[in-house]
C-alpha cells in the first residue's frame, strides 16, 4: 500500500492495526480479533444472574 504512510498519522486500535498488516477485510466475522470473544450466556445462566441479583440487590455495603 503506497499510502500506508498517511495512515500510520492517526492512533490505531490493535484490531485496526492488524487489519493494516493482514489487509483489509481480513477481519470478517469468525475471524482474526473477533472470534476470542467469550460465547453469550445461556438462558439457564442469565436465569441464575437474575435471581443473584434480586437476592443481592438490597444487601447493603455490596455494589450491585
Amino acid at each position: 500500500n503506497k499510502k500506508a504512510f498517511v495512515e500510520l498519522l492517526f492512533w490505531k486500535s490493535p484490531a485496526a492495526a492488524l487489519e493494516m498488516t493482514e489487509g483489509y477485510g481480513s477481519l470478517r466475522e469468525g475471524e482474526g480479533v473477533g472470534r476470542s470473544r467469550a460465547p453469550a450466556w445461556t438462558p439457564q445462566e442469565e436465569q441464575e444472574l437474575r435471581e443473584l441479583y434480586w437476592k443481592y440487590k438490597e444487601v447493603e455495603g455490596t455494589g450491585v
